[in-house]
């Protein structure tokens, strides 16, 4: 995956007519070759700070904190030598959620139930914006990118490249010089997960990864004998070892080596041993399609075979790695005997070989497109020979271009576009795809673009006796508790990302299907097919929001689930309904015994609920049965309803038995900072089978929160008042609060 500097500093635009470098937070994947061949200028897309240019200037609260903690890239010297305690911001900058177990697959609820489940999905891709300084647990942007489908996704590696430590952001100031593409050597080789993004991978079963990268012209001196540096009497790295340490205390699962450099063959099996004994550690890496073995040259396979799979498994050292993306070009053969030579070597093809999907670059084009990619990777059965693998796949939002992405009147576009790479459809109509490109129109027909859902099965997380999702998708342009605001300033924080409903959307009905959208509230400006109420979120920022015309029953499936139904079970709907009607409200339950019956369950009847209001039923008759399914039911009335509309606040199943969590212990300003309305503060972390959450108000005003034992405040909207800090649990009740006092005597940092 050929890139100019940064890791991510070039990006091809997937026009076949007109090719451009754009400065962004991730590269095209071109090979070498491909490369030398596009020397153009750079033109900027989202990769400077915000609060700059490329802000919204209406919102100057959005630009960095002067003292805010940002996650940097690091160099071989720095991976020798690190320490948790001489590393810049490390303490906050760690993901703690651990990796949660993911339900049995379970082919009879899924939308394709004869889609296999094993097929994997590696998603490498930039998190919120790729501003190389701002890898941020969170900020106060609404606009930033946050990725919305980890059902589909196994793997997600952050793709763009991070100045090393204290290099100064002046820098990359477009006023202070005339091509930062020229900095290469302030890069690290190893770049780390966004841990707000770890955090959320790990809440849904998918693993967070590293990168490590190395090319021929734009990291400077660092080349890959660094990674083999200071090898011990015994034959072990040392390098190796921090990489597996630096893994552990960060939180995340393993590493992404692209490298695209040539190795001397002289190194090749000092190379797989440095990797095995990273692996043998149980950290996971994944081999880029790009040096060859036993020469060490690059020479893009395109397919796995002898040249390139003993960096995977070799015949006398076994398991190398765990996988291998491989490059783009291959065909259905290809792929077929890349399978079949994974099997003679004794591995699973779907667990080790993974075909390439050039998502940014060629986006939904279907002329040499990623929609031919995808399909000759069917065998005749309309099976998957390998896994998949996507990089780029933020196009949808960085590509509006700077004149849109950072304004949140155009995150319509950027949620449809989504929407429409992962399922096929940017509505989420049943048996649609889209013919164009609605906001960027690239020339090409689309029409055999099926997403990646028509590949990968969806996947979830789940089980057991309780569940609660209030919808929040980590981002909003206010904060409500109850329905009641307490925050009006815009944000962005994926840490607080719910899980979200395992398809967008399936909703099947006799006519007239009803829409769905996440609400946002008043400030929201929704995708124009949309003509609903704005009422925004009831915990968080937003709401599920169900509006159309009513003329036939509506069932919405939600969730692909494995919760178990004890004798005290119950469900919780807080649902608002601004106008009465001859409807109902309905659970609609499918059971794992009976998958073919939708179990309809009377919620609420169609009378307006003036306001939030929670309706509350007991599943004890289903007592000892599994749910395999959690949706609702919108059971239409006598005569048709023009305009429908429920909002679904939040949706809590337990079993009755208690969730709610102790308060916070040892809650505390940890630092203030002179001249200055940050600071951070830190309490005693709680085992997450205890705590899912954490979040924090000043006096009433909403201030953010994450799974942590530390938080940073970027703006204190007062300068005296009470800090108040909620432990959340899995039912989503509160803890009560732990406090501190805020006052203007608290001692300051420089």
């Amino acid at each position: 995956m050929r890139l100019s500097s940064g890791d991510h500093a070039g990006r091809a635009s997937a026009r076949t007519r007109h090719r451009k470098w754009l400065r962004s937070g991730l590269a095209a994947v071109l090979s070498m070759a491909t490369l030398a061949a596009l020397a153009a200028p750079a033109s900027a897309t989202d990769t400077m700070p915000w609060g700059g240019q490329y802000a919204d200037t209406s919102h100057p609260e959005q630009s960095a904190g002067a003292n805010q903690p940002y996650q940097h890239g690091y160099t071989g010297l720095d991976i020798l030598n690190w320490n948790p305690d001489a590393d810049k911001d490390s303490e906050y900058l760690r993901s703690r959620v651990p990796l949660q177990t993911r339900i049995a697959a379970n082919a009879a609820t899924q939308k394709d139930p004869n889609l296999p489940a094993d097929t994997e999905m590696f998603n490498l891709a930039g998190d919120y914006g790729n501003a190389f300084f701002e890898s941020f647990h969170d900020n106060s942007v609404f606009s930033q990118y946050l990725f919305n489908y980890w059902q589909y996704t196994d793997y997600y590696g952050t793709w763009h490249g991070q100045p090393t430590a204290n290099v100064p952001k002046s820098l990359y100031d477009e006023k202070a010089q005339s091509d930062w593409t020229q900095k290469w050597f302030e890069f690290g080789t190893l770049n780390l997960p966004n841990a707000a993004y770890t955090n959320v991978a790990h809440k849904n079963g998918a693993k967070s990864i590293a990168t490590i990268f190395y090319s021929g012209n734009d990291r400077g001196e660092q080349t890959y004998k660094d990674l083999l540096q200071g090898k011990r009497a015994d034959g072990t790295y040392p390098v190796a070892d921090k990489l597996v340490e630096i893994a552990k205390y960060y939180g995340f699962d393993g590493y992404f080596v692209n490298q695209e450099s040539s190795v001397n063959s002289a190194d090749v099996p000092a190379y797989q041993d440095f990797m095995k004994q990273i692996i043998d550690q149980g950290i996971y890496i994944q081999w880029y399609d790009s040096a060859t073995y036993p020469n060490g040259g690059v020479s893009y396979q395109n397919m796995f075979n002898d040249a390139n799979s003993p960096w995977v498994q070799d015949p006398n050292k076994g398991k190398i790695s765990d996988s291998i993306f491989l490059n783009y070009w291959f065909s259905g053969n290809m792929l077929q005997d890349s399978a079949d030579h994974a099997k003679s070597l004794g591995i699973d093809p779907k667990y080790a070989v993974f075909a390439g999907i050039e998502a940014g670059q060629k986006k939904f084009g279907s002329i040499a497109s990623n929609a031919n990619y995808m399909n000759v990777n069917l065998d005749a059965d309309g099976k998957p020979y390998v896994s998949l693998a996507a990089l780029g796949t933020d196009f949808v939002s960085h590509e509006l271009g700077d004149d849109k992405k950072v304004y949140p009147k155009y995150q319509n576009q950027v949620f449809d576009r989504e929407r429409r790479l992962w399922t096929g459809s940017s509505t989420g109509e049943k048996g649609t795809t889209d013919i164009s490109d609605p906001y960027i129109d690239d020339g090409t027909s689309s029409d055999s673009w099926k997403g990646f859902a028509s590949q990968i099965a969806e996947r979830s997380v789940i089980g057991g006796p309780v569940f609660s999702t209030s919808f929040n998708t980590g981002h909003g342009l206010e904060w409500r508790d109850n329905g009641e605001q307490t925050s009006n300033q815009q944000w962005g924080n994926i840490n607080l990302q719910d899980i979200l409903p395992t398809w967008q959307w399936w909703i099947d009905a006799d006519s007239d299907p009803l829409q769905a959208d996440f609400d946002y509230g008043k400030k929201y400006e929704a995708a124009p097919r949309f003509n609903y109420t704005k009422v925004g979120g009831y915990e968080g920022g937003d709401s599920l929001v169900l509006s159309g015309k009513l003329s036939s029953d509506n069932t919405v499936r939600l969730y692909k689930t494995d919760l178990s139904v004890a004798a005290g079970s119950k469900v919780e709907l807080t649902y608002n309904k601004l106008n009465s009607d001859d409807s109902k409200l309905q659970l609609g339950l499918i059971f794992a015994d009976d998958t073919k019956t939708i179990v309809p369950v009377d919620m609420a009847d169609g009378g307006a609920s003036n306001g939030w209001k929670t309706a509350t039923v007991d599943l004890s008759q289903y007592a000892g049965k599994k749910i395999a399914t959690l949706g609702l039911i919108v059971k239409a009335g006598a005569n048709p309803i023009d305009n429908y509309q429920v909002n679904i606040g939040k949706i809590t199943v337990t079993d009755g038995a208690a969730y709610t969590p102790a308060a916070p212990t040892n809650f505390q300003v940890e630092r203030a900072y002179a001249n200055s309305d940050e600071l951070t503060v830190k309490w005693d972390l709680a085992d997450y089978s205890t705590a899912k959450n954490y979040l924090l108000y000043l006096d009433n005003t909403f201030l953010g929160g994450r799974y942590d034992d530390t938080l940073y405040v970027k703006h204190l909207p007062a300068k005296t008042g009470t800090l108040k800090l909620y432990a959340v649990g899995a039912d989503g009740s509160r803890s009560l609060a732990a406090e501190a006092p805020l006052n203007e005597e608290r001692p300051c940092l420089a």
